[in-house]
């Protein structure tokens, strides 16, 4: 029998029948030429149609840098997406120190229009964000914050899960033409709930740029000392930070740090004489938030968990509250 070479994909078998030569598939997953004014989907491979859960952050070294720095403290952390945001108020296991985070998604005029800052991924927000039904996340710190270390800090950043109960996360993450995606698994957290100790009024509050503080933090940890004392004195409305000999350590005393409102960017409030004594190692970790926010607040009130408030530009915010040590020195 002759070949039909004018069709070459119909073929005769050995009974001289016609057959079809099945298609091949395509490849989807391959790098596309894309418009940065297109939607979220411009970029990868499109998500679920109707995804239980979406974000997308513009950058991902803000996510990126709050996982790396609280992997260690918080284990497990319960993210509790609702349409108003993503929250998560996990504790540490030696139960001393608790952490309030609050994602919002922008205003929906910047997710669906854009504006000049986002398009050039000068701003660092949540481009996109969907959660029609609230849903907890249950992850596994270390595991997280080891794939959002893959990923290059100039690029965009999309979580997403299927509808119902998810089991799982998918995270993708890309600049130009290339993407990464990877599933992460879900886990089941007991989790009691919890409130965010709320204080309208404090006896001693220091705003100070967050890398001044982390090199404050950094030159204690130095030195191996374990404890620092918080002291705001409201004689000369000063704020000073020094650190209590540990045991062993007793040749290294009087280091301390003194701030007042005349320097540059330090902002000093005293309402009254207070002082505390808190871990440095805690402290010591809050502050590596400097690689992602400009400034710290910090809260102190006598007797009370110590409060550090940085912010994440336009996604949120998040503080850490920790307890304090029982006090060791009762005149500073």
């Amino acid at each position: 029998m002759k070949r039909d070479l004018l069709n070459p994909k119909r073929r005769a078998d050995k009974k001289g029948k016609q057959r079809i030569s099945p298609k091949k598939k395509r490849i989807t997953n391959v790098p596309v030429e894309t418009n940065e004014e297109e939607d979220l989907d411009s970029y990868g491979e499109p998500c679920p149609p109707h995804p239980g859960f979406l974000v997308q952050f513009e950058k991902a070294k803000t996510i990126s840098t709050l996982f790396k720095t609280v992997k260690d403290l918080f284990t497990h952390i319960n993210l509790v997406c609702t349409p108003n945001g993503i929250t998560a108020m996990p504790m540490c296991a030696s139960n001393v120190s608790l952490m309030a985070l609050n994602l919002r998604p922008s205003d929906q005029s910047d997710m669906e229009e854009g504006n000049s800052d986002n398009k050039k991924g000068g701003r660092d927000i949540i481009k996109w964000y969907e959660c029609e039904c609230p849903v907890t996340l249950g992850i596994d710190s270390a595991s997280l914050s080891k794939l959002l270390n893959i990923a290059p800090a100039n690029s965009r950043l999309r979580i997403y899960s299927g509808l119902d109960d998810p089991t799982s996360i998918t995270l993708e993450f890309g600049a130009g033409h290339h993407m990464s995606k990877w599933d992460l698994k879900l886990i089941n957290i007991l989790d009691e709930s919890r409130v965010v100790p709320e204080n309208d009024k404090y006896d001693g509050i220091l705003q100070i740029p967050s890398a001044k503080f982390n090199n404050i933090c950094k030159n204690f940890d130095s030195l191996k000392v374990g404890t620092l004392l918080l002291y705001f004195q409201a004689d000369d409305g000063s704020f000073r930070i020094t650190t209590i000999p540990e045991d062993g350590s007793e040749n290294i005393t009087g280091g301390e740090f003194i701030y007042t409102d005349i320097e540059e960017n330090i902002n000093v409030i005293v309402n009254d004489s207070v002082s505390t004594e808190v871990a440095l190692s805690y402290m010591f970790k809050f502050s590596k938030m400097y690689a992602v926010s400009e400034m710290m607040i910090l809260y102190v009130n006598d007797n009370e968990p110590v409060r550090l408030d940085y912010g994440l530009g336009e996604i949120g915010t998040v503080s850490f509250y920790l307890a304090p040590k029982i006090k060791t020195v009762e005149n500073f």
